[in-house]
């Protein structure tokens, strides 16, 4: 007979007593238990976490202050007349134009640039919350983030929207195609921190939450630093790769003397990636602080190297957001 994971995974849920009985016999071995063991030295690096706060431009800032704006007013429309589930698609809505916007104008027009909006089943209706979390929520466990855009919540959030709010999203997709490139701070400001931890010999990882934001910004490190002439190599690895596609492209990665490597959470868990990279900068955020350390825990972690691991978290300045 198997012993019960703790979580209550595999259909087995613990009781109260249970968890207590259990917890006498679980050992836990953290990284200052093992540094110093049995008279020898166990090598880790020094993590250093920097923060780096960069400003939005004025247009930037405007389509973030308009977008918020609208969804505030999504929330705020909710009425007893709706559905449950219009009720719901409406506030993960809202989540997820914010959240898209802030990432990247990549990931705006993906998720603004409305398909046509499909029939829902029933079945769909009453799952909306659990249909829709994976693509705006971090679970404690990687199982279940997806990092595709939320189009499809966004779609779904439509069903109750106004003609005028319809066109509000039209216009919010024009402005975000426009503000690419060098108007996208965030995105200048990433190219900027990954050329000092080159030019200091770290090899970082740039992690992002969606697979239109990853090959956004592979693509303006690629034009700024992967030149014929550079020793430089930028790929991004995401959800769209099978993991042996991944695999492969890592593995290709390996044999640049310099390299930098735009990935999503679909390699923040179960992937060792200590031996060619060292350093990490969270490009987007998670909901959840568990997967911040997941992420790092690529780099810094038994195996490295390296004396020191750079671990950076960009954020924008609070007073450029009037919220």
């Amino acid at each position: 007979m198997g012993i019960p994971h703790p979580s209550g995974g595999g259909g087995c849920q613990l009781s109260d007593s249970q968890r207590i009985e259990l917890s006498r016999h679980f050992v836990q071995r953290r990284r200052a238990d093992v540094k110093d063991w049995l008279g020898d030295t166990t090598p880790f690096p020094e993590r250093e976490s920097l923060e780096y706060a960069y400003a939005l431009s004025p247009e930037y800032r405007l389509l973030f202050d308009s977008v918020f704006e609208f969804a505030r007013g999504l929330v705020q429309g909710i009425t007893p007349d709706l559905s449950y589930a219009k009720q719901r698609g409406r506030y993960w809505s809202a989540l997820a134009i914010v959240l898209c916007v802030m990432s990247s104008p990549a990931a705006a027009v993906a998720t603004l640039t409305r398909s046509a909006l499909k029939q829902k089943t029933e079945s769909e209706e009453e799952l909306v919350d659990e249909l829709s979390a994976p693509f705006v929520y971090d679970g404690a466990e990687g199982e279940g983030i997806v990092d595709s855009t939320p189009t499809a919540i966004v779609d779904r959030g439509q069903s109750s929207y106004k003609d005028s709010q319809r066109k509000q999203l039209r216009e919010f997709v024009r402005i975000a195609e426009i503000l690419t490139g060098s108007k996208d701070r965030k995105l200048q400001s990433a190219i900027a921190l990954v050329k000092h931890l080159l030019a200091q010999g770290y090899n970082p990882i740039v992690w992002c939450r969606y697979i239109a934001t990853a090959n956004y910004v592979a693509k303006g490190l690629t034009n700024e630093l992967d030149t014929k002439k550079s020793p430089t190599r930028i790929i991004a690895i995401t959800g769209e790769q099978s993991e042996d596609e991944r695999e492969i492209r890592i593995q290709e990665l390996k044999s640049h003397e310099r390299r930098v490597m735009v990935a999503t959470d679909c390699l923040s868990e179960g992937v060792n990636l200590q031996e060619h990279f060292t350093a990490v900068i969270h490009y987007d955020l998670p909901w959840n602080p568990n997967r911040l350390e997941q992420r790092e825990g690529r780099v810094d972690r038994y195996g490295q190297r390296a004396e020191k691991v750079k671990c950076i978290l960009t954020s924008v300045r609070v007073k450029e957001i009037s919220l």
